[in-house]
């Protein structure tokens, strides 16, 4: 039983893997078409407005750009703000070459603060621009509400040296969108396989018809009750004890209206 429900964790975190990777690919896709495009009309007007003031003034237009690209899930799950998909993708028009490089979730950086020094996963940072309140400590003057990215920003120059010139930040349902403008994509299937626990957007919280039993073990869940009067409830309703056995370390058995069943057969999809 563990096996196996390990295997199906296995199999899972494969399928995420690969669909980060295909998210911030066709991210990468998108951004440099519609920087490309705002490029060429930047470099237009600025050509006209240059020949205007001095038409014998040679123009020298920037040819090389720095982009960064944030894909985060969104939604109302733990951690829906966080970019798990980091992407620096750096673009020279002159030469028709872009280089994109890949930033780990996970790499420890400095946070600037007002007071004592601050470190974080570098996935966190995008959040704390987004919800400044949340981090008071966190020196706002590399970000404003018109522009949460400069934190960012910051932080990318700050570990690679590159100064960015545009970002572009998209959820999961832009994520969709995308695909859906571009009329769908192939996905190569390499092995079958089901997932039994894939979990519903909006049913994060959703009780699945359990408000009493999970009104009853509340109190343990919040460390509100002592062990003699959980001992004794758990012994006088041993469906709780089941319950919230199952909450701790199964929770598609308690609540498995949460979740779906999703089965990919090997080959095009």
């Amino acid at each position: 039983m563990l096996k196996s429900r390990l295997n199906r964790i296995a199999m899972r975190n494969k399928a995420i893997k690969y669909g980060l990777i295909g998210f911030g690919i066709i991210l990468l896709m998108l951004l440099i078409f519609f920087v490309v495009r705002v490029i060429g009309f930047y470099n237009a007007i600025h050509t006209d407005s240059q020949d205007t003031e001095n038409s014998n003034r040679e123009v020298k237009e920037k040819m090389d750009y720095t982009l960064l690209i944030l894909g985060y899930g969104g939604g109302t799950h733990d951690g829906a703000n966080l970019t798990d998909t980091i992407m620096v993708a750096n673009i020279n028009l002159k030469k028709k070459h872009v280089v994109l490089v890949s930033i780990p979730r996970d790499v420890w950086v400095n946070v600037p603060t007002k007071s004592a020094p601050f470190h974080s996963k570098i996935n966190a940072i995008y959040q704390m621009a987004l919800f400044p309140k949340n981090y008071p400590d966190v020196d706002s003057s590399y970000y404003s509400d018109k522009n949460p990215s400069g934190l960012i920003k910051k932080i990318i120059f700050d570990i690679t040296g590159m100064k960015i010139d545009a970002y572009v930040s998209v959820d999961f349902q832009g994520f969709i969108k995308a695909i859906d403008t571009l009329g769908g994509i192939d996905v190569q299937v390499q092995k079958t396989f089901t997932d039994y626990e894939y979990p519903l957007e909006g049913k994060e919280t959703d009780l699945c018809e359990h408000d009493e039993e999970f009104k009853a073990i509340e109190p343990i869940l919040n460390n509100e009750m002592s062990l003699e009067d959980q001992t004794k409830l758990f012994e006088e309703k041993p469906e709780l004890k089941a319950f919230f056995t199952n909450i701790e370390d199964n929770p598609p058995i308690a609540f498995p209206c949460r979740y779906e069943e999703l089965h990919f057969e090997q080959g095009i999809a």
